[in-house]
């Protein structure tokens, strides 16, 4: 039986749920050009495949610092690899990957095991690991509270505090 999606809201929520992760890599690939010193007085032109490999190596390195890489079972390259193959592009090298094809397939993945519906101002992914006991979840979890840790204290947040 083939599926179709025959309701305009769920057309409606899986075009958010896109958008939404469009304006997000958007940012976090402007972020990663102001890391590297480009901005409003220090402006830089990019073609667009390069534009979506910068985009695509953000989205795995927060994949990657997140934990959650090994369970995605994709054949994505790491942030590393792809890392290299742009300063290689940029001094002149045939690119190892195509940005085009690399955007597409991770947000294939994205789609498939990490989006959920939209939420009000949603700040984080949901992954959905479906191949996980308990513990490694509760593990990952743990891991993952720890290295964010410090956005509760720079919201001002002290839960060790008495009251």
């Amino acid at each position: 039986m083939e599926r179709t999606i025959d309701n305009v809201k769920d057309i409606q929520a899986f075009l958010e749920v896109v958008l939404t992760d469009a304006h997000r890599q958007a940012e976090r690939a402007r972020a990663f050009l102001v890391s590297l010193g480009y901005g409003p007085s220090r402006r830089i032109s990019l073609p667009a495949e390069m534009l979506l490999k910068i985009s695509v190596l953000v989205r795995i390195h927060h994949w990657e610092q997140a934990g959650i890489m090994p369970y995605l079972e994709t054949n994505l390259p790491s942030s590393g690899e792809l890392l290299a193959d742009i300063r290689a592009e940029t001094k002149g090298t045939p690119p190892r990957f195509s940005g085009e094809e690399l955007d597409r397939k991770a947000l294939w993945v994205y789609l498939r095991r990490i989006a959920s519906p939209p939420f009000e101002a949603a700040q984080a992914d949901l992954a959905i690991l479906g191949n996980m006991d308990t513990e490694q979840l509760l593990d990952l979890f743990a891991k993952l509270c720890w290295r964010h840790r410090h956005l509760a204290l720079a919201q001002g947040g002290n839960h060790h505090e008495k009251n």
